[in-house]
Protein backbone atom coordinates (compact mmCIF):
# COMPACT_ATOMS: atom_id res chain seq x y z
CA UNK A 1 0.00 0.00 0.00
CA UNK A 2 2.29 2.22 0.97
CA UNK A 3 4.76 1.74 -2.27
CA UNK A 4 1.68 2.56 -4.40
CA UNK A 5 0.69 5.82 -2.64
CA UNK A 6 4.18 6.83 -3.09
CA UNK A 7 3.74 6.06 -7.22
CA UNK A 8 0.94 8.55 -7.09
CA UNK A 9 3.64 11.32 -5.74
CA UNK A 10 5.82 13.11 -7.56
CA UNK A 11 8.95 14.33 -5.95
CA UNK A 12 7.71 17.51 -5.08
CA UNK A 13 5.37 15.72 -2.30
CA UNK A 14 6.24 14.37 1.27
CA UNK A 15 4.73 11.22 2.63
CA UNK A 16 4.58 10.39 6.30
CA UNK A 17 2.82 7.66 8.19
CA UNK A 18 2.54 7.78 12.07
CA UNK A 19 1.11 4.63 12.82
CA UNK A 20 0.88 3.84 16.67
CA UNK A 21 1.10 0.54 18.20
CA UNK A 22 -0.76 -1.33 19.80
CA UNK A 23 -3.79 -0.18 17.64
CA UNK A 24 -6.77 -2.51 18.15
CA UNK A 25 -8.18 -4.60 14.81
CA UNK A 26 -11.42 -2.91 13.17
CA UNK A 27 -14.31 -4.24 11.44
CA UNK A 28 -13.94 -3.92 8.20
CA UNK A 29 -12.42 -5.70 4.76
CA UNK A 30 -8.77 -4.41 3.92
CA UNK A 31 -9.30 -3.33 0.20
CA UNK A 32 -11.85 -1.23 0.78
CA UNK A 33 -9.97 0.54 3.90
CA UNK A 34 -7.03 0.95 1.44
CA UNK A 35 -9.16 2.44 -1.37
CA UNK A 36 -10.73 5.08 1.35
CA UNK A 37 -6.91 5.70 2.67
CA UNK A 38 -6.00 6.27 -1.16
CA UNK A 39 -9.02 8.33 -2.12
CA UNK A 40 -8.21 10.74 0.82
CA UNK A 41 -4.42 10.91 -0.29
CA UNK A 42 -5.46 11.68 -4.03
CA UNK A 43 -7.71 14.43 -2.35
CA UNK A 44 -4.66 15.97 -0.69
CA UNK A 45 -2.39 15.67 -3.72
CA UNK A 46 -4.64 17.57 -5.55
CA UNK A 47 -4.74 19.99 -3.02
CA UNK A 48 -1.27 21.02 -3.13
CA UNK A 49 -0.46 21.81 -6.69
CA UNK A 50 2.64 22.95 -5.68
CA UNK A 51 3.29 19.82 -3.61
CA UNK A 52 4.00 19.62 0.02
CA UNK A 53 3.51 16.62 2.99
CA UNK A 54 0.95 14.06 3.16
CA UNK A 55 0.39 13.11 6.64
CA UNK A 56 -1.17 9.60 6.97
CA UNK A 57 -2.01 8.72 10.91
CA UNK A 58 -2.96 5.60 12.84
CA UNK A 59 -4.21 5.62 16.53
CA UNK A 60 -6.44 4.79 19.10
CA UNK A 61 -9.04 7.51 20.29
CA UNK A 62 -8.86 9.56 23.27
CA UNK A 63 -10.18 11.98 24.90
CA UNK A 64 -10.14 14.70 23.00
CA UNK A 65 -12.39 12.62 20.65
CA UNK A 66 -15.26 12.50 22.79
CA UNK A 67 -17.37 14.56 20.38
CA UNK A 68 -16.78 13.10 17.22
CA UNK A 69 -17.32 9.50 19.38
CA UNK A 70 -20.83 10.65 19.84
CA UNK A 71 -21.21 11.58 16.44
CA UNK A 72 -21.27 7.89 15.64
CA UNK A 73 -24.16 5.94 14.78
CA UNK A 74 -23.35 3.68 17.80
CA UNK A 75 -20.57 4.91 19.98
CA UNK A 76 -18.43 1.58 21.08
CA UNK A 77 -15.95 0.89 23.45
CA UNK A 78 -13.02 1.83 21.67
CA UNK A 79 -12.07 3.83 18.61
CA UNK A 80 -9.54 3.87 16.24
CA UNK A 81 -8.64 7.01 14.48
CA UNK A 82 -7.44 7.18 10.70
CA UNK A 83 -5.97 10.64 9.63
CA UNK A 84 -4.78 12.11 6.40
CA UNK A 85 -3.69 15.53 6.49
CA UNK A 86 -2.07 17.81 3.82
CA UNK A 87 -0.43 21.31 4.06
CA UNK A 88 -2.58 22.52 1.47
CA UNK A 89 -4.54 25.87 1.28
CA UNK A 90 -7.62 24.63 3.13
CA UNK A 91 -11.22 23.96 1.95
CA UNK A 92 -13.04 27.00 1.58
CA UNK A 93 -16.09 27.67 3.82
CA UNK A 94 -18.68 28.20 1.48
CA UNK A 95 -18.25 24.25 0.16
CA UNK A 96 -17.24 22.37 3.05
CA UNK A 97 -20.83 21.29 3.67
CA UNK A 98 -21.09 19.70 0.08
CA UNK A 99 -17.27 17.89 -0.65
CA UNK A 100 -19.62 14.73 0.24
CA UNK A 101 -21.95 14.71 -1.74
CA UNK A 102 -21.38 12.40 -4.67
CA UNK A 103 -20.36 13.94 -8.11
CA UNK A 104 -19.77 17.31 -6.25
CA UNK A 105 -16.43 18.57 -7.46
CA UNK A 106 -14.43 21.70 -8.22
CA UNK A 107 -12.42 19.67 -10.55
CA UNK A 108 -12.78 20.12 -14.40
CA UNK A 109 -15.04 17.65 -16.14
CA UNK A 110 -13.04 14.60 -17.34
CA UNK A 111 -10.70 15.47 -14.16
CA UNK A 112 -12.61 14.46 -11.28
CA UNK A 113 -15.76 12.36 -10.68
CA UNK A 114 -16.67 13.65 -7.53
CA UNK A 115 -17.16 10.41 -6.06
CA UNK A 116 -14.18 10.06 -4.28
CA UNK A 117 -14.86 11.55 -0.87
CA UNK A 118 -18.80 10.32 -1.51
CA UNK A 119 -17.44 7.27 -1.32
CA UNK A 120 -15.02 7.60 1.71
CA UNK A 121 -18.46 8.76 3.53
CA UNK A 122 -20.70 6.38 2.88
CA UNK A 123 -18.21 3.56 3.75
CA UNK A 124 -17.11 4.87 6.70
CA UNK A 125 -21.08 5.26 7.67
CA UNK A 126 -21.74 1.79 6.42
CA UNK A 127 -18.41 0.60 8.98
CA UNK A 128 -20.51 2.67 11.73
CA UNK A 129 -18.12 5.01 11.58
CA UNK A 130 -17.93 8.88 11.69
CA UNK A 131 -15.77 11.24 9.75
CA UNK A 132 -14.61 15.05 10.81
CA UNK A 133 -12.91 17.64 8.42
CA UNK A 134 -11.08 19.72 9.98
CA UNK A 135 -9.61 23.08 7.32
CA UNK A 136 -8.09 26.57 7.69
CA UNK A 137 -6.73 28.98 5.72
CA UNK A 138 -3.57 28.57 5.17
CA UNK A 139 -3.26 25.50 8.12
CA UNK A 140 -4.50 22.78 5.32
CA UNK A 141 -6.63 20.12 5.91
CA UNK A 142 -7.39 16.73 7.76
CA UNK A 143 -9.53 14.25 6.99
CA UNK A 144 -10.54 11.90 10.57
CA UNK A 145 -12.48 9.19 10.27
CA UNK A 146 -13.22 6.83 13.40
CA UNK A 147 -13.92 3.49 13.19
CA UNK A 148 -15.11 0.93 16.20
CA UNK A 149 -12.77 -1.10 16.96
CA UNK A 150 -13.32 -5.03 17.56
CA UNK A 151 -13.31 -6.27 21.21
CA UNK A 152 -10.27 -8.62 22.74
CA UNK A 153 -13.20 -11.60 22.52
CA UNK A 154 -15.22 -10.50 20.10
CA UNK A 155 -13.58 -12.30 16.03
CA UNK A 156 -13.03 -9.84 13.68
CA UNK A 157 -15.47 -9.31 10.46
CA UNK A 158 -13.65 -11.84 7.98
CA UNK A 159 -13.13 -10.42 4.52
CA UNK A 160 -13.76 -11.12 0.92
CA UNK A 161 -13.45 -14.93 1.20
CA UNK A 162 -10.89 -16.45 -1.48
CA UNK A 163 -12.44 -18.09 -4.77
CA UNK A 164 -11.42 -20.54 -7.17
CA UNK A 165 -7.72 -19.72 -8.46
CA UNK A 166 -6.92 -19.23 -12.19
CA UNK A 167 -6.74 -21.67 -13.88
CA UNK A 168 -3.79 -22.14 -16.87
CA UNK A 169 -2.03 -18.62 -17.74
CA UNK A 170 -2.83 -15.88 -15.68
CA UNK A 171 -4.90 -13.50 -17.50
CA UNK A 172 -3.60 -10.05 -18.63
CA UNK A 173 -5.69 -7.09 -18.47
CA UNK A 174 -5.24 -3.39 -19.99
CA UNK A 175 -5.81 -0.92 -17.45
CA UNK A 176 -6.43 2.56 -18.95
CA UNK A 177 -7.93 5.61 -16.74
CA UNK A 178 -6.44 8.82 -16.54
CA UNK A 179 -7.48 9.45 -12.57
CA UNK A 180 -4.06 8.29 -11.45
CA UNK A 181 -5.86 6.80 -7.97
CA UNK A 182 -8.51 4.79 -9.72
CA UNK A 183 -6.09 2.96 -12.26
CA UNK A 184 -3.85 2.62 -9.44
CA UNK A 185 -6.54 1.14 -6.96
CA UNK A 186 -7.80 -0.99 -9.97
CA UNK A 187 -4.36 -2.19 -10.88
CA UNK A 188 -3.16 -3.29 -7.25
CA UNK A 189 -6.68 -5.29 -7.08
CA UNK A 190 -6.19 -7.38 -9.78
CA UNK A 191 -2.44 -8.22 -8.94
CA UNK A 192 -3.72 -9.43 -5.97
CA UNK A 193 -6.10 -11.47 -7.36
CA UNK A 194 -3.90 -13.25 -9.38
CA UNK A 195 -4.42 -11.07 -13.03
CA UNK A 196 -1.37 -9.97 -15.07
CA UNK A 197 -1.95 -6.26 -15.58
CA UNK A 198 -0.69 -3.63 -18.21
CA UNK A 199 -1.17 -0.59 -17.00
CA UNK A 200 -1.95 2.82 -19.30
CA UNK A 201 -2.87 6.67 -18.39
CA UNK A 202 -4.60 7.78 -21.88
CA UNK A 203 -5.77 5.77 -24.66
CA UNK A 204 -2.82 6.83 -27.00
CA UNK A 205 -0.45 4.77 -24.63
CA UNK A 206 -2.86 2.04 -23.87
CA UNK A 207 -2.65 1.45 -28.16
CA UNK A 208 0.82 1.65 -28.09
CA UNK A 209 1.38 -0.32 -25.41
CA UNK A 210 -0.80 -2.96 -26.75
CA UNK A 211 0.54 -2.77 -29.98
CA UNK A 212 3.79 -3.56 -28.62
CA UNK A 213 3.11 -6.25 -26.40
CA UNK A 214 3.40 -9.93 -28.07
CA UNK A 215 1.03 -11.85 -25.75
CA UNK A 216 -2.83 -12.12 -25.16
CA UNK A 217 -4.52 -9.34 -23.62
CA UNK A 218 -7.55 -10.68 -22.02
CA UNK A 219 -9.51 -7.79 -20.85
CA UNK A 220 -9.53 -4.24 -21.83
CA UNK A 221 -10.62 -2.31 -18.34
CA UNK A 222 -11.25 1.30 -19.49
CA UNK A 223 -12.55 4.50 -18.44
CA UNK A 224 -14.88 6.57 -21.08
CA UNK A 225 -14.44 9.73 -20.55
CA UNK A 226 -10.91 10.66 -20.95
CA UNK A 227 -8.59 12.95 -22.73
CA UNK A 228 -7.60 12.86 -26.05
CA UNK A 229 -9.44 9.42 -27.06
CA UNK A 230 -12.18 7.67 -25.51
CA UNK A 231 -12.41 4.69 -24.21
CA UNK A 232 -15.06 3.41 -26.66
CA UNK A 233 -12.70 4.19 -29.12
CA UNK A 234 -9.47 2.94 -27.84
CA UNK A 235 -12.07 -0.63 -28.10
CA UNK A 236 -13.17 -0.41 -31.63
CA UNK A 237 -9.31 0.30 -32.28
CA UNK A 238 -7.83 -2.53 -30.25
CA UNK A 239 -10.11 -4.98 -31.49
CA UNK A 240 -9.40 -4.69 -34.92
CA UNK A 241 -5.69 -6.52 -33.99
CA UNK A 242 -7.29 -8.63 -31.04
CA UNK A 243 -10.90 -9.72 -32.07
CA UNK A 244 -10.95 -12.00 -28.82
CA UNK A 245 -10.78 -8.78 -26.34
CA UNK A 246 -13.23 -8.40 -23.92
CA UNK A 247 -13.89 -5.01 -22.60
CA UNK A 248 -15.29 -3.25 -19.52
CA UNK A 249 -16.40 0.00 -19.29
CA UNK A 250 -16.17 2.47 -16.30
CA UNK A 251 -17.06 5.65 -15.71
CA UNK A 252 -18.13 7.70 -12.65
CA UNK A 253 -20.81 10.10 -14.68
CA UNK A 254 -24.41 9.41 -14.10
CA UNK A 255 -24.95 10.67 -17.24
CA UNK A 256 -23.08 8.40 -19.18
CA UNK A 257 -24.53 7.43 -23.12
CA UNK A 258 -25.73 4.12 -23.84
CA UNK A 259 -23.07 2.19 -25.35
CA UNK A 260 -23.40 -0.09 -28.36
CA UNK A 261 -21.65 -3.32 -27.78
CA UNK A 262 -22.62 -3.13 -23.75
CA UNK A 263 -26.06 -3.58 -25.43
CA UNK A 264 -25.10 -6.36 -27.19
CA UNK A 265 -23.28 -7.77 -24.93
CA UNK A 266 -19.57 -7.70 -25.99
CA UNK A 267 -18.50 -5.60 -23.37
CA UNK A 268 -20.13 -4.93 -19.41
CA UNK A 269 -20.19 -1.58 -17.33
CA UNK A 270 -18.57 -0.79 -14.12
CA UNK A 271 -19.57 2.18 -11.90
CA UNK A 272 -17.04 3.91 -10.20
CA UNK A 273 -16.04 4.17 -7.27
CA UNK A 274 -15.94 0.49 -7.02
CA UNK A 275 -15.20 -2.10 -4.44
CA UNK A 276 -12.67 -5.24 -5.30
CA UNK A 277 -15.95 -7.53 -5.45
CA UNK A 278 -17.26 -5.72 -8.03
CA UNK A 279 -14.37 -5.15 -9.84
CA UNK A 280 -14.00 -8.78 -10.04
CA UNK A 281 -17.13 -9.72 -10.85
CA UNK A 282 -17.05 -7.74 -13.70
CA UNK A 283 -14.05 -8.99 -14.98
CA UNK A 284 -13.96 -12.57 -14.44
CA UNK A 285 -17.33 -13.74 -16.35
CA UNK A 286 -15.42 -12.13 -19.49
CA UNK A 287 -12.32 -13.15 -19.40
CA UNK A 288 -13.32 -16.63 -21.05
CA UNK A 289 -11.02 -19.05 -22.50
CA UNK A 290 -12.72 -22.31 -24.41
CA UNK A 291 -15.97 -21.79 -23.27
CA UNK A 292 -14.63 -21.62 -18.90
CA UNK A 293 -14.75 -18.58 -16.85
CA UNK A 294 -11.97 -17.69 -15.50
CA UNK A 295 -12.27 -16.47 -11.41
CA UNK A 296 -10.29 -14.53 -9.30
CA UNK A 297 -8.96 -15.75 -6.58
Amino acid sequence: MMQMLSRLLGPEFELKFDLRAGIPPIASDRGQMEQVVLNLVVNARDAMPGGGTIWVRARSATGKDEDAIARMPSPPAEVVVLEVADTGTGIPEDIRERIFEPFFTTKDRGKGTGLGLAMVYGFVRQSGGHVELVSGAGTGTTFKIYLPAVGATQPAMAVAAPLEPIEDRPLTVLVVDDEAGVRHLACAMLRRSGYTVIEASDGVEAERLATGHTGDIDVLLTDIVMPGMRGPELATRLRRGRPMLRVVYMSGFPDTEPLADVERGEATFLAKPFVRAALLGAIAPLANREGRAARPR
